[in-house]
């Protein structure tokens, strides 16, 4: 049996502006959310063509409207109201044969919030040729030009879909917004009810079945559970999901400006549950070899922590200096923007044109940075020593080839002060920092 084209395939720009009409209102849309689900599909079918591409530039309107529905709901409203108002949508709609996009989505409500964040996912290129590695300095202007336009309600509602759809797409957003603006996410995901919903996440992926929410606190369980019922992910949306977990732990573990104990944040309290379901997947053939030896990597990280570790002060530094090479964001005194402003344009950031180390979006930052009374250690001070380190060629080294030229060449104070940069530095675990204090 053949299946009928999809109405939208060559007519998505015209039905992008129709859909944003229908979207304004984010408490009683006038959208019917199953039309929106056949039309979401239309436009991931084609999210390389230079239709989509065209409409990032073109339909800015569109794309800020869905990202406000999807977050007009919060990390904790109840669907309850809206769910009325869309099946309302539905029984007046033209098009009266349309069914509920798949068996996994429980009813209007999943389907419209599955469709937004299928939206959001096109638009941050989640797949294909057209991934985006920064939106902060887009030089077509394509749609999102802040983050602020993506998750106009923070990043706390797309970890609620993550935990309540039971598709990818929630998922892959958060890790890709993870990915993109670290430090303008962490802590909000690091936080209640944000990082257990992404523990569960993660949990129901690699356990599947074994899953038992008891497993979590009684005083947990209202925030992990929802008013919109969850059902079983279908087997290929089951296989995303957990390519996006896999996806997920890289992030947390290993991605741009990451701090040591980041996915042992996530699983405070149930380090061994995480632990235990990570090890557990090892070896299934669900991952390849490289990514079990990842998983297994990042199980070893949530031992839960003794009362006072013995540290390694030249591992804690090498810790600090990988993480500020990989830093994207400007390194001035509470400044975490990704770009320069330059006559209007943005650009990417500036190095200091001594160690060519720290990285800053505009002069007054760096001024303030280089005679910073409100940290640890000022930059004038940190500068010479970055250089030093260039010198010798360890700015960059890791591991074995770190340690040596660390304590030999380097004197007390200039040891000192890159402790101190470390510590101030946020990116070493609370274990160390316990350790070190």
């Amino acid at each position: 049996m053949t299946m009928p084209a999809n109405p939208y395939s060559h007519n998505l720009a015209a039905a992008a502006v129709a859909f944003t009409s229908q979207l304004q209102d984010t408490t009683r849309p006038s959208i019917c959310p199953r039309c929106f689900a056949v039309f979401t599909e239309a436009l991931w079918v084609s999210v390389e063509s230079d239709t989509v591409e065209n409409m990032l530039v073109t339909h800015h309107k569109f794309w800020s409207a869905c990202a406000r529905m999807a977050c007009a709901p919060g990390a904790g409203l109840a669907l309850s109201p809206l769910r009325p108002w869309l099946w309302a949508n539905v029984t007046v709609c033209r098009t009266r044969h349309h069914n509920l996009p798949g068996d996994a989505l429980a009813d209007d409500a999943s389907c419209l919030m599955d469709a937004l964040c299928r939206c959001m996912c096109v638009a941050l290129g989640i797949t294909g040729h057209r991934r985006r590695k920064n939106f902060h300095y887009a030089k077509n202007r394509s749609w999102p030009l802040t983050l602020e336009e993506v998750m106009p309600g923070g990043i706390n509602t797309y970890v609620r879909w993550a935990c309540m759809l039971p598709t990818a797409w929630g998922l892959a957003i958060v890790s890709r917004l993870t990915a993109l603006s670290r430090a303008q996410v962490i802590d909000d995901l690091l936080q209640i009810p944000s990082r257990l919903r992404l523990l569960a996440t993660i949990l129901r992926a690699l356990q599947g079945q074994a899953f038992d929410v008891t497993v979590f606190a009684p005083e947990h369980h209202a925030l992990i559970t929802h008013d919109v019922p969850l059902r079983t992910p279908t087997i290929s949306d089951s296989a995303e999901i957990l390519s996006q977990v896999q996806g997920m732990i890289v992030v947390l573990c290993n991605g741009p400006g990451y701090r040591a104990d980041d996915l042992a944040t996530v699983a405070l309290g149930y380090e061994l549950t995480l632990r235990d379901a990570l090890l557990g997947t090892v070896g299934r053939n669900v991952y390849s070899a490289d990514e079990d030896a990842m998983l297994v990597h990042a199980a070893n990280r949530l031992t839960p922590p003794p009362a006072r570790p013995s540290v390694n002060r030249a591992e804690a530094v090498r810790l600090y200096l990988a993480r500020q090479s990989e830093l994207i964001t400007c390194s001035g005194p509470a400044c975490h923007s990704y770009v320069r402003n330059v006559e209007e344009r943005r650009q990417p950031l500036s190095a200091c044109s001594r160690c060519k180390f720290v990285r800053y979006c505009s002069r007054d930052c760096q001024r303030r940075d280089w005679n910073n009374s409100d940290s640890r250690v000022s930059h004038k001070t940190a500068c010479p020593v970055f250089c030093k380190l260039a010198e010798i060629g360890i700015l960059h080294r890791a591991g074995s080839g770190f340690a040596r030229p660390y304590a030999e060449q380097l004197t007390d104070e200039e040891r000192s002060i890159l402790l101190r940069l470390a510590q101030a530095s946020g990116v070493l675990s609370s274990r160390m920092q316990h350790g070190l204090s």
